[in-house]
């Protein structure tokens, strides 16, 4: 298939000439007898077997849990912060039942799009003797493939919202912050901001990176596994809508490190670089440009993979990549071990005075 053809998909050849005279209807099992088969295989007596053993399963591990939770409230009852302990409670369930819906939003709205997107390609075997059968089992698999995604999703968005629920503390002092009426000296914001908010961001903004990065892997196995991404070098290995799909997941990808560099800025209030605790010399005039320049590059490769929807290949966003790495090297790392080590340390108790 040529590169222009991706968006002219071609239905499969027809199968009546290759089966007339190979198979014989008589000698075919029909639908009706695997079923059948598949019935006598899960008899009643191995089902409440195994029903008895997933059960007993559960009910030990609930067990253990409400054991645990139990004992929890009796203590906290005793020391008359009892409603401390719901609070907790109610938080952790209601952070599970958030950031599993928003994290099912992303990922299975992303599977659906990939599978609304992929060309249908029906084999035509209509006269063929396999007309019926090939029809009843395409129909159960596409019901299978439909209940998997959606079981696999759930699954997934609920161990993304069970994540969240060890972060209660932090989302609570998030929403009950209080300023402390006393500025840092770098970016003067209220000391407030590094108690309360920071964390909180830290965390949604780790979150959101570590989950479109799996969504983006998940999506592109689902493209592979529809027939838009071919195992072969060359423009024409990706389909153009799984080209345009992809960006856009890496796009917002480079838009959450941008806010990521800028959190690393104000981490730079408790580095260790120097001879005391807090933003040292090379800190401030070394790695915070260095962080600015990458939040400018990582806007710049966001761009670069949006402006690629329209474009063919991957030079574009490639080469934004490849200077975002250059600069993380350059200016991250090798640029402040050079002030930190030809500058600072041979003078460093003068370099560091307020």
């Amino acid at each position: 298939m040529a590169p222009d053809d991706w968006g002219d998909w071609k239905p499969g050849q027809k199968l009546k000439d290759d089966f007339k005279g190979v198979i014989d209807i008589k000698d075919r099992i029909s639908s009706d007898e695997v079923k059948e088969r598949f019935r006598k295989g899960f008899t009643r007596r191995r089902i409440v077997i195994i029903g008895a053993i997933i059960l007993g399963l559960i009910v030990i591990a609930l067990v253990g849990w409400f054991s645990q939770v139990y004992t929890d409230v009796l203590w906290y009852n005793h020391l008359g912060f009892q409603n401390l302990f719901w609070k907790t409670w109610l938080t952790k369930i209601f952070l599970v039942i958030i950031a599993g819906a928003a994290f099912f939003v992303l990922i299975y709205g992303n599977i659906r799009i990939a599978r609304y997107l992929a060309p249908k390609r029906p084999v035509e075997v209509e006269g063929s003797p396999l007309e019926e059968t090939v029809r009843k089992y395409r129909e159960s698999f596409s019901r299978l493939i439909f209940w998997g995604l959606l079981a696999f999703s759930i699954v997934a968005s609920f161990l993304s919202g069970l994540a969240w629920s060890g972060r209660w503390d932090v989302v609570l002092k998030f929403f009950n912050q209080s300023s402390f009426n006393l500025k840092d000296p770098i970016f003067s914001r209220d000391i407030g901001f590094y108690i309360f908010s920071y964390p909180f961001q830290r965390g949604l903004v780790d979150w959101l990176i570590g989950s479109v990065l799996f969504i983006f892997f998940v999506t592109a196995l689902i493209h592979f596994l529809d027939g838009g991404i071919r195992l072969k070098v060359g423009k024409d290995m990706m389909a153009p809508y799984v080209k345009a799909h992809l960006s856009v997941l890496l796009g917002v990808f480079f838009l959450l490190k941008a806010w990521s560099y800028r959190l690393n800025m104000y981490e730079l209030m408790w580095s260790r670089r120097g001879v005391v605790a807090g933003a040292s010399y090379t800190d401030v005039n070394a790695q915070m440009p260095a962080l600015w320049a990458m939040i400018i590059i990582s806007i710049i490769c966001a761009a670069a993979l949006l402006a690629n929807i329209w474009r063919r290949g991957w030079m574009l966003p490639a080469g934004a990549v490849a200077v975002l790495i250059l600069a993380t090297i350059i200016a991250g790392w090798v640029y402040p071990a050079i002030i930190q080590n030809w500058r600072v340390k041979p003078n460093e108790f003068k370099m560091e005075e307020p």
